[in-house]
């Protein structure tokens, strides 16, 4: 599925939303109204323009991610500009997005403190290009090589184009190959 990485501190990303006016509370501690709108996981956090023509705001926004990535204290690791999502294919129509350090994940709230003590022991959906993301995958059964060999590392989208080899079936529209290395004997007859 996924990694996971340690975290013991967390962030919540919308106190800075809030402090630069991004963000406006209601007396119930609700968003009344925002510039900028986030989508936050654990580790990483997408920052979305509410009007994606405002070059003011968004000049804004990443100058304020800039600063926070230069502060090891605020818990916030690399940024990544709209150009760089666009070539990763992902946070379609994002202005930016963050990283958590190591160490950190993001949380929800835009109360102070910026930055507290994790409940939790890690998270996961750091950026997917990390060490610490990589998942375990190990086959066994009929038609598997039991060299105990590694395949190195592993696009996921190579898993189900290996299992439909081993079951005979064909998946014309599927973007991986089948992990040859790992298939051995012919695959078992499906009944």
């Amino acid at each position: 599925d996924h990694g996971f990485a340690e975290a013991s501190q967390r962030i919540r990303i919308g106190v800075a939303l809030r402090k630069a006016g991004f963000v406006k509370l209601d007396k119930k501690g609700e968003v009344e109204s925002y510039e900028v709108g986030m989508w936050r996981g654990n580790g990483m956090c997408a920052f979305y323009m509410r009007d994606p023509r405002d070059g003011v705001a968004k000049e804004k926004l990443l100058g304020l991610l800039q600063g926070l990535a230069h502060d090891p204290k605020s818990g916030v690791g690399r940024v990544y500009y709209d150009h760089d999502l666009e070539a990763r294919g992902g946070f379609p129509g994002a202005a930016a997005a963050i990283e958590a350090r190591p160490g950190y994940m993001f949380n929800k709230g835009f109360d102070a403190p910026m930055v507290s003590p994790a409940e939790e022991l890690g998270a996961h959906g750091y950026d997917p290009e990390s060490d610490d993301m990589a998942a375990s995958l190990i086959l066994a059964g009929d038609g598997i090589r039991s060299s105990g060999e590694s395949l190195g590392k592993v696009d996921i989208v190579d898993v189900a184009p290996t299992i439909a080899k081993l079951l005979s079936l064909d998946l014309p529209s599927a973007e991986g190959k089948p992990l040859t290395k790992a298939l051995g004997n012919a695959p078992a007859e499906v009944k």
